[in-house]
């Protein structure tokens, strides 16, 4: 029966996440909330109940943009990059920095 209402509690909570909230934040939530419980208890009971959280992937820049219409840049240097002279062959690498303004 306490589990039964374990998994009640626990439920909302997971909810309100979008389903993102794994055994530890739960856990702390439920915590922060008074009610004392272990993380082992609500993982058995997260995967008695069905709810596997969403992996949430790590937002980056998108260099390229992929599509039928766009044609591909030809590979010139075929990854020889010896040159007989200075100033023949150049190589460049777009890189993005997070600031408070955004992405630069």
């Amino acid at each position: 029966m306490e589990d039964e209402l374990m998994k009640r509690m626990i439920e909302p909570v997971f909810n309100e996440s979008k389903r993102t909230y794994g055994s530890r934040r739960l856990e702390a939530s439920l915590e922060q909330a008074g009610i004392k419980t272990s993380r082992r208890r609500v993982s058995r009971l997260m995967k008695a109940a069905g709810m596997v959280p969403k992996q949430v992937e790590k937002w980056h820049p998108q260099t390229t943009k992929a599509g039928e219409n766009h044609e591909k840049a030809p590979n010139l240097l075929d990854q020889d990059f010896t040159a007989e002279h200075p100033d023949q062959k150049w190589v460049v690498d777009i890189t993005y920095i997070a600031t408070k303004e955004g992405w630069l």
